[in-house]
């Protein structure tokens, strides 16, 4: 991945890891007066903690850690307290379709891959506020092993908005990706857009059936489907609570010669497809080669249809950011919530009630 092109990452980034490769340490003070400039004390400090563990970059007097930590702290603090009004940031979901040569990746593998890339091209990914900032970055419904998949999803929340069209920063982050890796297309939505894994509803599943396997399959699909209930067994004899596949497998018909059957999606419904498959069918993982997710179906987003129900609340919020910080005559004191909050009344008032209480008195 990194032969494929120069490397478009930040340059004191690169210059970090070529420091921690060569076991030297960068010139500090300009440095980190760069680091700082460019936003990036979150990541060069992540950077350094993981070849730390790895038994890279030891500390050394002047070293790269001497202030990067206190910087690293600081930029959290601050994107925490203005990270829902920053308006440049905006969220992005890409499809992408996984086969040949990558169907050997897992879900960790296909992750690791997509970040590099983007690290690569100097994506400018958006990090948590976790205590460690991780790039918001992740595939939704991500797949097993040996499955394939024509229409994935993978989210990335950018720190702003890419200036290129979307085909060319396809073009750019699919020269990074191995054989079988291709992202297909780019929509950008509003950053209260939900989650896509939190959307899914069905997955939508093809499986070519071999020749010499149609028979006792059609016979095995057909006792399936006469069942009103068929509970997933593992391999200690037990079953899976909650889960039937009765229920979870449904709409099994052939095209031509292919299988085609859903799957729920949703919190819980996170099986392994071969597993299922392999469980209607009576068959062995390694019998079901070539089964592909052809889609994922996503209910409609309610929060893209009340987008007037996040926006004025931005917008206020932003309102009052500008009118504390911007030299108003606004003092906010703090106060513990306990104390009464008493304030004297004003001298006419006081007056008034002194000779309501001689009037009174007489």
């Amino acid at each position: 991945m990194e032969t494929a092109a120069v490397s478009l990452e930040a340059a004191p980034l690169q210059e970090l890891r070529g420091c921690l490769s060569s076991g030297r340490s960068p010139e500090l003070e300009p440095w980190l007066a760069s680091i700082q400039a460019m936003g990036l004390a979150e990541e060069a400090w992540e950077l350094l903690r993981g070849a730390r563990r790895n038994g890279q970059g030891e500390v050394s007097p002047g070293g790269p850690d001497q202030g990067l930590a206190e910087l690293a702290a600081r930029s959290l603090e601050r994107r925490a307290a203005l990270h829902h009004l920053d308006s440049r940031r905006c969220t992005v979901r890409f499809r992408f379709r996984k086969g040949g040569d990558s169907l050997c990746f897992d879900a960790g593998d296909v992750q690791t891959l997509f970040l590099q890339a983007f690290r690569l091209e100097g994506v400018p990914l958006d990090l948590d506020l976790g205590r460690r900032p991780r790039p918001l970055l992740r595939v939704a419904c991500p797949l097993p092993s040996g499955v394939a998949g024509c229409s994935e999803i993978l989210e990335a929340v950018l720190r702003q908005s890419p200036r290129e069209p979307w085909r060319d920063w396809l073009d750019r982050l699919n020269r990074r990706l191995p054989a079988g890796l291709e992202l297909l297309e780019a929509e950008q939505f509003p950053l209260h857009a939900s989650p896509a894994a939190d959307l899914a509803e069905t997955s939508l599943w093809q499986w070519p059936c071999p020749a010499a396997l149609k028979g006792p399959v059609v016979e095995k699909l057909e006792a399936f489907l006469r069942c009103t209930s068929f509970p997933l067994v593992r391999g200690d004899g037990g079953t899976i609570p909650g889960l039937d596949l009765r229920l979870f497998a449904t709409e099994f018909h052939w095209e031509g010669e292919a299988l085609c059957f859903t799957t729920r999606m949703g919190a819980g419904q996170a099986t392994n497809p071969l597993k299922v498959l392999g469980a209607v069918l009576g068959l062995g993982i390694g019998e079901m080669a070539d089964l592909t997710r052809r889609r994922i179906v996503l209910k409609p987003d309610s929060r893209l249809a009340k987008a007037e129900k996040y926006e004025p609340k931005l917008k206020n919020i932003y309102e009052d950011a500008v009118l504390l910080s911007g030299g108003s005559n606004i003092v906010l004191v703090e106060e513990d919530d306990d104390e009464l909050l008493l304030s004297p009344l004003p001298e006419s008032h006081t007056r008034s009630d002194e000779q309501h209480r001689g009037h009174k008195g007489l």
